[in-house]
């Protein structure tokens, strides 16, 4: 297995519920994953913002389905926090003036050896020691070709 690719939590929203606007993008994105040419992974704190929607408005099915998807994604890891990731996001934050979520999530990549974070989130794109590529860019560099 290759590369290790992190993603945002927009990013299987998307996936999961097969988001029109971004499915192709994400469909690509997904193929490298779940074929087994790269291992995804992403931060725990991730399943608490995948299940607030279906919590705050009672979407069990929706919920349900988070859950399965996560627990069978082929070559896909859910990262728990430690010292070194937090460590990590506590020194994001105090660079980069990052949502305690959001630096998180890049830490959790950059500690574990992720070469690429996918995300919608632009913010994002100022943090260096990982390359962060949007799916609105992708998309855009997409239909200019």
């Amino acid at each position: 297995m290759g590369q290790v690719i992190a993603l945002d939590t927009a990013v299987l929203i998307y996936y999961f519920e097969d988001i029109s606007e971004f499915a192709d993008i994400v469909e690509t994105v997904m193929l490298p994953i779940v074929s087994g040419q790269a291992m995804g992974i992403f931060a725990s704190i991730g399943i608490i913002e995948l299940l607030v929607k279906p919590k705050r408005k009672g979407l069990t099915e929706l919920e349900t389905l988070y859950r399965s998807e996560l627990a069978t994604l082929p070559n896909f890891y859910v990262v728990n926090l430690g010292e070194t990731i937090i460590d990590k996001a506590a020194e994001l934050r105090a660079t980069y003036g990052l949502r305690t979520p959001d630096a998180i999530h890049l830490a959790t990549a950059i500690v574990s050896g992720a070469s690429l974070f996918i995300t919608n989130d632009r913010r994002l794109k100022k943090v260096r020691g990982i390359k962060v590529m949007l799916l609105s860019e992708m998309k855009r560099g997409r239909k200019s070709k």
